[in-house]
């Protein structure tokens, strides 16, 4: 009896292959990204699970397809040892819906001038001015949204997003500075002319 028991022999793998890595959202962390591959070990596909060795990393669009991590396989058997190699992750822009942007009936004044409502998705407040198609009374009018800016108050990096408005993509500015035409419906309801008659006085 060489009075030696429970000995194991960690075995290292001879490949390790990454075959797919599933696509992120910006927002969403690497541990949201399932990641598939294969480890051989003298010819030998052994079992085991992949992982993003840091799943806390909340990646940039800027990252996407460029930027190497860590990846950590643990073998099931323990005969093994834990392999780790590299991956890169496709990260596509969160989608912020516009179309909320709504401007302010109003009453009929002589000008075109449109108010437009306050307006905030997520992170992001939309500012601006309006249009309307002509100064006239009238419902459903056609109004020409002005000057309109993406502003962010926790600083959030717009190329980590893209801006819809009524299903069409917008086009931003790198300052914020809308690009895209936008254009909404409000109503100019007439003005009353309350008119007093004295019988008296004729």
């Amino acid at each position: 009896d060489s009075g030696v028991s429970g000995l194991t022999i960690e075995v290292s793998a001879d490949a390790v292959n990454i075959t797919s890595v599933e696509s992120l959202s910006y927002g969403e962390t690497l541990a949201d990204a399932a990641v598939s591959g294969t480890v051989t070990v003298r010819g030998t596909v052994i079992a085991g699970t992949f992982a993003f060795a840091d799943g806390d990393i909340i990646p940039d669009v800027a990252d996407s397809g460029v930027t190497d991590y860590a990846v950590v396989f643990t073998p099931e058997n323990s005969i093994y040892r834990v392999a780790q190699t590299n991956a890169k992750v496709t990260v596509n822009a969160m989608e912020v819906d516009l179309s909320g942007i709504t401007v302010q009936n109003k009453i009929y004044d002589g000008t075109a001038v449109a108010a437009v409502n306050s307006f905030s998705a997520g992170t992001f407040t939309v500012s601006g001015s309006g249009l309307f198609e002509n100064a006239d009374a009238g419902t459903g009018k056609t109004v020409t949204l002005k000057d309109m800016k993406i502003t962010s108050a926790s600083g959030a990096d717009l190329a980590n997003y893209i801006f819809t408005y009524n299903g069409e993509t917008v086009k931003v500015g790198a300052d914020g500075s809308i690009i895209s035409v936008l254009t909404t419906e409000a109503d100019i309801f007439r003005r009353e002319v309350t008119v007093s008659f004295d019988p008296a006085k004729f």
